[in-house]
């Protein structure tokens, strides 16, 4: 968040989201906004207007099935977040001497919040900035990682380049000032100029986020004359569309992080196709990580792909230095002892993202198999099916749908068998009509919300012996995930 004038629409709105982040941050990122200070607000239509403005750049998102209005700051803040402190980090790194130095006083010199404290230290440490030294009832101590050698490295390469730019710069004006024609002749004008190489890297979705991290945090230190785009690393105050629609205009070279979960995202093939446009046909590289080039369809397809592995991503270096006159020995050498800890750092990533995953977010797989679709049944109807992936016990659920009053009705979770990679359970449904009616099962995976609808619901039926259906909600829909469903006819009279 930025600061504007404050006496200025812009200001005050800005102040107010700065205001509700700050109460999210004091709160551990969770935060009921009923509980906001109006006072902070012009009236109750700038708080919803800031509120949308936040869930709209993604940084924050409703809580389902807690009371009132309760919102959570999102993984994309919380990365914005390490990535600001962290370059805040390298420069006060930078400036530091070699020794032991306190990770706890340093950590609160740069006023991380308190939320994002272990997480940073972990990503310090595991992004190779500093090594623990000393563990101690007060805290730990580090000393300087290998990345800060190759940041210093890095700095006194750049600060030669911008040196041997000013000699030749100097070296133009003496010559101009002093020759004929015939001595500009002999200088080769070109060899003054230095120019980076733009690189764009695009990406959607958490997997393609860590992709595009990492070769943002490390291709630097293999390929040094290039300057790389990656969203997240855009600062506070500049504006988010108009930054990202420069760069991919003036970009000399396209990386496209691509995952099993983005080859059909609309942002991925939006950029690949503003690439294409914007610099022709070669220089876009689609980056393959688990997943083949026979998969690629659209503009995807037509360009040459590499694998996010090693070979994959030595050829892509090789190409950068390339383009950037660099010698492949240097390459080659400098990539040998950078790919380790780069490798090691993204499938750290990929395990972290795979446990943080919701368990009800899961590629199951499930499909119902019986019985066959619009046959009228007796009761109780047995249904059974197939699995890819095993689902944790008990969250998913047979929920039977009533097409005309829009009822849900709950029933009982599914039995697997782990051999066969099947499944099956028995649905009970009450016809109280004279004549067969409609019913739709669906096999859904239940979110918090719905469980607690569930064991509301039997209590109701233990005292009561009557079986309460559910009216259809935008939160029902929220928080049931249907993997397949089925419409079958339940004769009439029949209590299944």
């Amino acid at each position: 968040m930025v600061i504007i004038d404050n006496n200025t629409d812009e200001g005050k709105n800005e102040q107010g989201k700065d205001y509700i982040v700050r109460e999210l941050l004091n709160n551990n990122g969770v935060f009921n906004f009923y509980l906001l200070d109006g006072r902070r607000f012009k009236n109750e239509t700038e708080r919803f207007a800031i509120i949308e403005s936040l869930k709209n750049e993604g940084y924050i998102r409703r809580v389902e099935g807690a009371i009132g209005q309760t919102y959570m700051l999102t993984d994309r803040f919380r990365n914005e977040q390490l990535m600001m402190y962290k370059d805040l980090a390298v420069r006060k790194l930078d400036q530091m001497p070699d020794s032991e130095i306190s990770l706890n006083q340093f950590i609160s010199e740069l006023l991380v919040p308190d939320m994002y404290q272990s997480d940073f230290k972990k990503f310090l440490e595991l992004g190779g900035y500093i090594i623990i030294t000393t563990k101690t009832r007060q805290g730990d101590f580090f000393k300087k990682g290998h990345q800060m050698s190759l940041y210093f490295l890095n700095s006194l390469m750049q600060e030669n380049k911008a040196r041997q730019k000013n000699s030749a710069s100097l070296q133009k004006n003496i010559v101009q000032e002093r020759s004929t024609s015939e001595s500009l002749n002999t200088i080769d004008m070109k060899s003054a100029e230095h120019k980076k190489l733009k690189i764009f890297i695009g990406w959607s979705g958490e997997k393609s986020m860590a992709m595009a991290k990492r070769l943002y945090e490390w291709l630097p230190s293999i390929v040094p004359d290039i300057v790389i785009f990656f969203s997240p690393a855009i600062s506070g105050g500049a504006n988010w569309s108009n930054e990202i629609a420069r760069w991919l205009k003036e970009a000399d070279y396209g990386i496209l992080c691509l995952t099993n979960d983005n080859l059909n995202s609309p942002w991925i093939n939006f950029e690949a196709g503003a690439l294409w446009k914007g610099i022709g046909e070669t220089p876009v590289c689609p980056l393959l990580l688990n997943i083949n080039s026979r998969q690629l369809t659209g503009p995807l397809n037509t360009f040459q792909s590499k694998n996010f592995d090693e070979e994959g991503i030595k050829q892509l270096c090789r190409l950068l230095a390339e383009k950037t006159n660099l010698d492949a020995r240097r390459v080659d050498i400098s990539f040998k002892g950078i790919w380790h800890q780069l490798n090691k750092e993204m499938n750290d990533d990929l395990e972290r993202i795979s446990k943080a995953e919701p368990q009800d977010q899961r590629p199951y797989g499930l499909k119902i198999t019986s019985p066959i679709e619009l046959n009228e049944l007796s009761t109780p109807v047995r249904v059974s099916g197939t699995y890819d992936i095993l689902p944790p016990h008990g969250i998913v659920h047979a929920i039977v749908l009533n097409p005309r009053t829009n009822e849900y009705w709950p029933k009982k979770h599914l039995m697997y068998d782990k051999r066969n990679k099947t499944w099956e359970t028995e649905v009970d449904i009450d016809i109280k009509s004279t004549q067969a009616e409609e019913r739709i099962i669906l096999i859904a995976t239940i979110g918090p919300c719905m469980k607690t609808l569930i064991d509301f619901r039997k209590k109701v039926y233990d005292k009561t012996k009557q079986a309460l259906g559910l009216d259809d909600s935008p939160i029902l829909h929220d928080d049931i995930d249907v993997h397949d469903e089925i419409k079958i006819k339940i004769a009439s009279n029949k209590k299944l």
